[in-house]
């Protein structure tokens, strides 16, 4: 038997071509009962309930009904055939053949078939409608229960601004209990800002935004008003625009935050000044009194003048011992010849300081021990070039002073193996001596009392009223003493 042998073996009566052809064919189930009992079904009817319509022919109607809906049913059928005004639509839950349940949309409506009174019955399967609904039901039931937990407001209006839905943490803070439906949602808000707010909802409804966000001041039931920030995306079912969704939440505690932090942020900065201006004051009093201690020390390096020439810088012997205890643990043998050196460029301070001259080539001997030592503490961040002609080396200098004019540099510039600082000792064609260095100024470095200096030329005077010159340029200082050169002039 084919597919439609099963289904098409009872008879509509003569409705003409064209109308059997569209029940036949249509997507509805199409029945006629008579007595109770099956006259005609179409193969959408047969389909929908799993049955042949052979199968369907040989049972009473009332055996496709639920025991939850046999009575009504058959009442309304009853009445229908009596003439009664009976609804014409209807839901209700027929068994499919395996056992299981078919919602349908029925329409009834009597007929005369064969002469006698009968139902028409136009069904629709409704089953995946029904169970969508249900399902959309217990979701938004849902939604609504877990909303209720949330300490923000959660809102819902339709497209005219009205509200559909609010929590309970929104009825509570709008004091507006369950009676909110229908009322405008910029009502929580102060007048000011209703028309923002309602401007923000159109504009996201009618461009589809994914979603709004802004800053509000909210009314609260008791009257007072506090900042919220409301969040809101657009709501659509089977694709058409509904209304809008989101969040209102309280921002007081953040509003509040901000505040505290602009008002610490303000007294810090006059926090900030204040020790800016005590730095300022106690600068000051430690520079006053910094000068005077300078103007103090002055004074009396002056007043030991005759006892600190010819002596070297107590510091180089603290640094030069300090140089030998590292060099003892490391290198045992360049310590025992800086041990010489140091012990030679002590002898020469022993044997000439009370000498007012010296020849140039003891000089440069002791300076000779004197650089080496200060190679080994510097290593490569100090170059001294000596370049004098053995001719000009019979000539006299005060003893210690080329000793001190290399001091003074090191003293008063900064060095490094990448910029070096670069001494150079030489005699001009006046018989000067020349020692000039490369200016790279330490950046923070001790005020000078020119001690040293004034050491040197002090010492000149009282020699022979000769005068030293010293030239500071952008790049280079420029000591120049005098040399006693008649000896070397007559060699």
């Amino acid at each position: 038997m084919s597919f439609s042998d099963k289904y098409t073996c009872c008879q509509l009566p003569d409705l003409g071509d064209l109308y059997r052809t569209m029940i036949e064919q249509s997507r509805d189930g199409i029945a006629i009962t008579q007595d109770g009992r099956f006259k005609y079904v179409n193969e959408s009817f047969c389909e929908m309930l799993g049955y042949f319509a052979s199968e369907l022919l040989e049972m009473p109607g009332s055996a496709l009904l639920t025991d939850r809906d046999r009575d009504r049913m058959m009442n309304q059928h009853f009445r229908r055939m009596d003439g009664d005004m009976v609804p014409t639509l209807d839901v209700t839950t027929l068994v499919h053949k395996d056992g299981s349940e078919v919602i349908i949309e029925m329409s009834a409506t009597s007929i005369v078939y064969d002469d006698r009174k009968a139902s028409f019955i136009s069904a629709r399967d409704i089953t995946d409608r029904v169970k969508m609904q249900a399902d959309l039901e217990k979701s938004e039931q849902r939604f609504r229960e877990l909303t209720d937990f949330l300490p923000q407001t959660v809102y819902e209006m339709d497209t005219e601004g009205r509200l559909i839905y609010m929590n309970l943490a929104g009825q509570k803070a709008f004091g507006t209990g369950e009676n909110y439906t229908g009322i405008a949602s910029g009502n929580g808000l102060i007048p000011a800002d209703r028309g923002r707010l309602e401007e923000n909802l159109r504009l996201a409804m009618l461009s589809g935004s994914t979603g709004i966000s802004d800053e509000y001041l909210a009314i609260h039931a008791d009257g007072s008003t506090f900042p919220v920030m409301i969040y809101g995306t657009p709501m659509y079912q089977d694709g058409k625009l509904i209304g809008s969704r989101g969040l209102i939440i309280d921002i007081s505690d953040r509003k509040a935050m901000e505040e505290e932090l602009r008002k610490t942020h303000k007294r810090l900065e006059e926090i900030n000044q204040l020790l800016e201006q005590k730095i300022d004051e106690r600068t000051r009093e430690l520079t006053e009194t910094n000068t005077l201690l300078l103007k103090v020390q002055k004074e009396n390096l002056q007043s030991r003048f005759d006892v600190l020439k010819q002596q070297v810088n107590p510091h180089f012997l603290f640094n030069s011992l300090n140089v030998l205890t590292s060099l003892i643990k490391i290198e045992p043998d360049l310590a025992e010849k800086f041990t010489e050196q140091l012990a030679k460029v002590y002898r020469y301070v022993l044997e000439n300081r009370d000498n007012e001259l010296v020849a140039l080539s003891t000089e440069l001997d002791f300076l000779d021990a004197y650089v080496f030592l200060l190679n080994i503490r510097f290593l490569d961040k100090l170059k001294v070039n000596i370049d004098i002609p053995d001719h000009r080396k019979s000539a006299e200098v005060i003893p210690l002073a080329v000793q001190l004019l290399i001091e003074n540099a090191i003293k008063h510039n900064s060095m490094s193996k990448k910029s070096p600082l670069v001494i150079d000792i030489f005699i001009d064609d006046k018989c000067n001596l020349n020692v000039v260095n490369n200016l790279q100024e330490r950046e923070a470095r001790i005020t000078s009392t020119g001690v040293g200096l004034k050491n040197i030329e002090n010492r000149y005077k009282l020699l022979n009223n000769s005068d030293t010159e010293f030239i500071k340029t952008d790049k280079q200082f420029i000591a120049r003493i005098p040399l006693m050169c008649d000896k070397a002039k007559t060699r």
